[in-house]
């Protein structure tokens, strides 16, 4: 059985709707139809039909958005006792209230949504701020359900443990993070969307010719951008012109990889000392925040061990990146590096190929 008092609420809600009209033009009507919704939703919160209720309130709210429609699926999150979801739709309920009501707000969401918030503040959960740039990106949240999206700048409570983000907005690509909430520890988490590729258009065939206009008697040539494999002599005149080209180069030696190796583990640990560096900070904040005692130990020696990592990290990757740019600085390129032309001249086109390669 539902709750008394939950019953009493609803039964509120259904004198603020707008009772259902006979007519057929009424019924096509948004606002009439979410109405029916509303009372539909309230009988089976009545009913103990939560999920339900939740459902058929989203329907009435994307036929007609009123702030009623938001806070009585927060209503309904709290007898579920979902409490990132019910802190998440109560908060909005206020929002949306006060933008399209005048009268006070009902002094149940204020208590229910004091409710919510220590009972997360209590639990495993951890407020994290999302936001996105540009502003506007719908938000989605693997610990929502996929209709349940919002738009940043928006504290919501999140379950402790990996969870996926998803930012999305028209002509942009989509952006993923995975995180991991912390029992507890606030998160800031902000998304710089990329605009997606403009397509440029491709030239039609496959080779690009340049075509050009020779003596002024109708005769062209086309100058084909190619390599030269076989080096000939002709001309369509009877002459003849030399092939002139620098040596060949010589065989393709192996340089050694190791310095580039090297050079990339060094950003990788420097990278990840700066993420722990950042953890640690966020540890030392939280030690400062509580007088001395256990909580303020606790803290203390997490930021005391996120600190001797970070220098660990520091200095191996400076070492790595140190020695790895030492060897690319002063490899011998004496060898390693080759250029050559070829250059074809005929009685009515020249062809150049030009090759550079490093070794």
């Amino acid at each position: 059985m539902i709750p008394m008092r939950f019953a009493q609420i609803l039964s509120v809600i259904l004198v603020c709707a707008t009772p259902r009209l006979a007519s057929a033009q009424d019924a096509a009507d948004p606002e009439q139809q979410a109405s029916a919704l509303v009372e539909e939703a309230a009988a089976l919160g009545r009913k103990g039909q939560l999920a339900e209720a939740i459902a058929t309130f989203k329907r009435a709210e994307a036929l007609h958005p009123r702030a009623i429609h938001v806070c009585n699926i927060g209503l309904a999150y709290v007898r579920l006792n979902r409490w990132p979801q019910a802190q998440f739709f109560l908060s909005a309920c206020r929002e949306r209230w006060s933008q399209e009501q005048t009268s006070p707000i009902d002094e149940w969401v204020n208590k229910r949504l004091r409710e919510a918030i220590g009972k997360l503040s209590a639990g495993d959960f951890a407020p994290i701020t999302v936001k996105s740039s540009p502003a506007g990106a719908a938000i989605e949240s693997s610990s929502f359900l996929p209709d349940e999206t919002f738009r940043g700048p928006r504290i919501v409570w999140l379950p402790t443990g990996k969870t996926e983000l998803k930012a999305s907005l028209s002509g942009y690509l989509q952006d993923t993070r995975s995180i991991i909430v912390e029992k507890g520890v606030a998160q800031e988490i902000a998304f710089v969307l990329t605009p997606e590729p403009i397509e440029e258009p491709t030239p039609n065939g496959d080779d690009t010719k340049v075509g050009s206009e020779h003596d002024g008697k109708g005769q062209k040539g086309d100058a084909e951008v190619a390599e030269l494999d076989t080096p000939t002599e002709s001309s369509s005149q009877g002459t003849t012109s030399s092939l002139v080209s620098s040596p060949m180069p010589p065989p393709r030696s192996t340089s050694p990889v190791w310095p580039w190796i090297a050079t990339a583990t060094g950003v990788a640990l420097i990278g990840a000392g700066a993420f722990v560096h950042n953890s640690a900070l966020e540890a030392k904040h939280e030690a400062e925040r509580y007088p001395v005692g256990d909580d303020f130990d606790t803290w203390n020696d997490r930021f005391s061990t996120r600190r001797t990592a970070t220098l660990a990290l520091y200095g191996l990757g400076a070492g790595a990146l140190g020695t790895g740019l030492y060897f690319l600085l002063h490899a011998d390129t004496s060898e390693g590096a080759k250029s050559w032309v070829q250059l074809r001249s005929t009685g009515h086109d020249t062809r150049v190929s030009v090759h550079w390669t490093w070794y």
